[in-house]
């Protein structure tokens, strides 16, 4: 069995410049809750640096999600103020079982891992996708699990325009740096010209693992399929 994890949050009544994807803790797994409401209050500056955040602990809202939140939206900025505020930021996790035989117990463990916050020793990720028809992941290949992993929000595109005029399946080498969870300084040059906005579109969507650094370089390697 596989746990599908989906996460959302309600946008706070200020303007977000820089968001640190919040990680999803291994330890919620243990929790056996199938869907997490946390509030961030959060104390932003006259600069909209965060000055402070508290999120409260609720039986909605378990010690490792809500330590989470804390730690992610601390490194948030917002557009400016002009004097100190405060604001509420609502995140929501669901959760769900589903058959993925092909999954055992150590690699969804190594999933749940690649979500946290972790240091690389790696210099950087190299990963190969290869994405279905219906654009979702058909299979994933890491040079190092668990730091390479992504977190995919909704599947990739796989135009049928495109595939109809492919001779035979597409690969598309991508390069970039991960800031803060999100894709950045994209070399597509190694990318069939047509299929460059497939895959720049399924980079800057997704989140990507970092480190303590925050900042992590990526080789991906999209595989479409055409038939």
């Amino acid at each position: 069995m596989l746990f599908l994890l989906s996460m959302a949050f309600a946008a706070p009544s200020l303007d977000v410049t820089t968001r640190v994807p919040v990680a999803f803790p291994g330890a919620g797994l243990d929790l056996g809750v199938e869907v997490v409401r946390c509030t961030a209050e959060v104390q932003v500056a006259a600069d909209g640096s965060v000055s402070d955040v508290q999120t409260p602990r609720t039986e909605a809202c378990p010690e490792p999600f809500a330590a989470s939140v804390d730690k992610s939206v601390a490194l948030w900025r917002f557009a400016a103020p002009g004097e100190a505020t405060t604001t509420e930021v609502p995140f929501k996790w669901r959760l769900k079982s589903t058959a993925w035989p092909t999954m055992t117990p150590e690699e969804l463990a190594k999933v749940i891992a690649a979500h946290e916050p972790v240091p690389l020793d790696v210099e950087g990720c190299e990963l190969r996708m290869r994405i279905g028809i219906d654009g979702s992941i058909d299979k994933l290949r890491s040079s190092s699990i668990p730091e390479c992993l992504v977190m995919p929000l909704g599947p990739a595109r796989n135009p049928k325009r495109l595939r109809r005029e492919a001779d035979g399946n597409v690969i598309c080498t991508t390069r970039f740096t991960s800031d803060r969870g999100v894709a950045s300084d994209i070399d597509l040059s190694e990318c069939p010209e047509k299929w460059q906005l497939p895959a720049d579109i399924a980079l800057r969507s997704w989140q990507w693992q970092t480190g303590e650094s925050l900042y992590q370089d990526y080789t991906v390697r999209f595989v479409f399929l055409v038939d």
